[in-house]
């Protein structure tokens, strides 16, 4: 497991919500497809930290400052 594997739940919901402020802003007319973005970006989330799960492959990255073991996967969900 690398860090980006690591940071990626996080990643995808920042993903998510910067193109749900972009969309907001610069095309309003597209405001109805808004909570589809969020959820696909929620459901890529889970995706990934189910994929941590199933994995059993528990680190640390950036030196200790993330971890991922069975009691941190919990509360990712």
């Amino acid at each position: 497991m690398n860090a980006l594997d690591i940071f990626g739940p996080q990643l995808a919901l920042l993903a998510a919500a910067g193109v749900v402020i972009v969309v907001d802003a610069l095309a309003p007319a597209f405001r109805r497809h808004l909570p589809f973005i969020a959820l696909a970006g929620v459901a890529v989330s889970a995706a990934w930290t189910l994929s941590w799960a199933t994995r059993d492959d528990f680190q640390l990255a950036f030196d200790g400052t993330i971890a991922i073991d069975q009691f941190s996967v919990f509360f990712y969900f």
